[in-house]
């Protein structure tokens, strides 16, 4: 029976593997549109002044055939980072409507993340806290172990010495591993950050955007567009701050759930210092016998 619990336990964990690397891809992928479209080098590269020249100093014709040509490799590269394509799926989306399109695909994959999350942490729960009962502390390793081979963010202090001694001696409970580092929090808020750089695009575009060396634009992008333009980017991005806010929320209940595993493993070896004196890294001395019987 206990094979089949830690077989689930491992299911629920590679399922919250999945849901975790899908959202960071995703999200990646959303901060290098926004990047590929305002600074990156293939727009720098229109500003570079005119390059060769003749003996005489003057430009020289094939120099500026050449530039023109590299011009247009630069265009047509910039023009293709700025959209997201996702041919297995039939996706394409273009850059300009990354703050909506982002938001409901990283919805959907936060919520499919928090149920992955919460599943595992109850099938854990569960375990544990029947493994606690147990009174033979070989089970009681078993479980702890089995089920922390499976945990994804086993090492969450980037502090954290390698051990590289045999002599070696394990704390009881190591406090670095029951509590989840600043730097696996903002990966699993991830898609939040990622959904409100998406908006803050739009903002940069809209107001403070002048197209610098290539566009020129004349005027901020918001006072060219008409009412019913202007209308309807407003309600995009309050629909994506609103997106936001619940990703956000999923986000927050999906470290909880991370977190409340961290903690009951931390319980559980407390547990098992606190029956047997000795950390359940170690072994039982030989001889030693359960403390209840």
């Amino acid at each position: 029976m206990l094979g089949y619990r830690l077989a689930a336990i491992k299911s629920s964990c590679a399922r919250s593997r999945t849901a975790f690397f899908a959202t960071t891809i995703i999200s990646g992928t959303v901060c290098l549109g926004v990047w590929n479209t305002y600074f990156t080098w293939s727009r720098h590269v229109m500003a570079l002044p005119d390059y060769g020249s003749s003996v005489q100093g003057e430009p020289d014709d094939q120099a500026k055939r050449l530039r023109e040509v590299a011009l247009q490799q630069q265009v047509k590269i910039f023009m293709k980072n700025r959209d997201i394509n996702l041919p297995l799926l039939g996706i394409h989306v273009s850059s300009d409507d990354m703050p909506l399109l982002s938001g409901l695909a990283l919805l959907g994959c936060s919520f499919y993340q928090l149920l992955s999350w919460r599943l595992a942490n109850r099938d854990v729960a569960s375990l544990l806290i029947e493994a606690a009962q147990y009174l033979h502390p070989k089970w009681m390793r078993h479980v702890y172990f089995g089920i922390r081979s499976e945990m994804l963010f086993n090492a969450t202090n980037v502090r954290e010495k390698p051990v590289d001694d045999l002599g070696y001696r394990f704390r009881p409970v190591d406090p670095d591993h029951a509590q989840i580092a600043r730097s696996v929090r903002f990966v699993l808020y991830l898609p939040t950050v990622a959904v409100i750089v998406a908006i803050l695009s739009d903002v940069y575009y809209s107001f403070l955007f002048n197209g610098n060396y290539d566009l020129k634009f004349a005027t901020a992008v918001w006072s060219a567009l008409s009412l019913p333009l202007k209308i309807e980017l407003v309600v995009i991005d309050t629909v994506a701050i609103g997106i936001a806010v619940v990703i956000w929320y999923f986000n927050k209940l999906a470290v909880g759930h991370l977190r409340g595993m961290f903690s009951m493993m931390s319980s559980f070896a407390h547990v098992y210092h606190a029956r047997f004196t000795c950390s359940i890294y170690d072994p039982l001395p030989v001889g030693r016998k359960n403390k209840s019987n």
